[in-house]
């Protein structure tokens, strides 16, 4: 009867933990940044009006979307605005955010500048040559990673009464939040410093319950808590984790490694991609 109970109740923490693991937005502010030849044309944001003059603005350029709106023709159309602060405020030097055939923008002329979606979505894919006229490119600030986890980790307890050192692996199902850093600009790699806490299955025999007690070989609950380090590179995912084990009921307060240090190392798979923002 344990057992089944035992069997239902990770069953249902797995159905849920999947969900919640589809669901899961990492949000993180980007820019968009020029890779490539791009041509842009002059928007006026006061009275919305296009300006028909291509313009080229240089590699590494970040900008941002400002709005999606359609032509009288019914074809979509970005606005799109450069940082101010790439052009010089000072109208007899020419700072070189822009590119006008010889003519760099100077400042005073507007930041704003429009191109049709269709273009917009060709700049973003993969050229001939391999490379992106438009991409992503993240910030690379800290900020707070959250969720939940279900893991099978491999610990290594150390030495209590006379039992060395040994290896022991469980299920662990519970939450975590920390901070994360990207690392790269356009590729999805990740360092993140983590705690974590939840439930825990502890394999309980007569070679790791103290005293006299005779008990049966089997799993019960418990409570983890942990200080951890990962580091993901695109899918893949290495950790190094610190933490302690609590057993819970009457035979786990005799449970020899009950608030013993542990440390595990992870490697693991996401089989769900990260929802981008777009």
């Amino acid at each position: 009867m344990k057992k089944t109970f035992f069997t239902l109740l990770i069953l249902f923490f797995v159905t849920v933990m999947t969900y919640a693991q589809q669901l899961q937005i990492i949000e993180e502010k980007f820019y968009y940044e020029i890779g490539g030849l791009v041509y842009v044309r002059p928007f006026d944001i006061h009275t919305k009006t296009k300006g028909s003059n291509n313009i080229i603005p240089k590699e590494k350029l970040q900008f941002r979307i400002v709005s999606k709106l359609n032509d009288t023709d019914n074809s979509a159309y970005y606005v799109i605005q450069f940082p101010s602060d790439k052009i010089n405020k000072d109208k007899n030097k020419v700072e070189g955010g822009y590119t006008n055939g010889t003519d760099n923008i100077k400042s005073g002329d507007n930041e704003y500048f429009w191109l049709k979606k269709d273009e917009f979505d060709n700049y973003t894919e993969e050229n001939n040559l391999g490379i992106n006229c438009i991409y992503k490119s993240y910030k690379r600030k800290p900020f707070l990673t959250y969720g939940a986890n279900l893991s099978l980790p491999f610990k290594l307890r150390t030495k209590v009464n006379n039992k060395n050192v040994s290896i022991e692996t469980d299920i662990t199902l519970g939450g975590f939040a920390g901070l994360k850093w990207r690392w790269s600009p356009t590729m999805n790699i990740y360092s993140s410093v983590i705690i974590s806490g939840g439930l825990v299955s502890i394999p309980i025999n007569n070679d790791n319950v103290s005293g006299s007690q005779n008990v049966e070989e089997g799993k019960i609950f418990g409570l983890y808590y942990s200080l951890g380090a990962l580091l993901e590179l695109s899918d893949f995912e290495f950790g190094f984790f610190w933490g302690f084990d609590r057993a819970s009921g009457e035979i786990g307060k005799y449970w020899i490694y009950n608030n013993m240090p542990w440390l595990s190392f992870s490697i693991g798979y996401s089989f769900f991609g990260n929802t981008s923002e777009k």
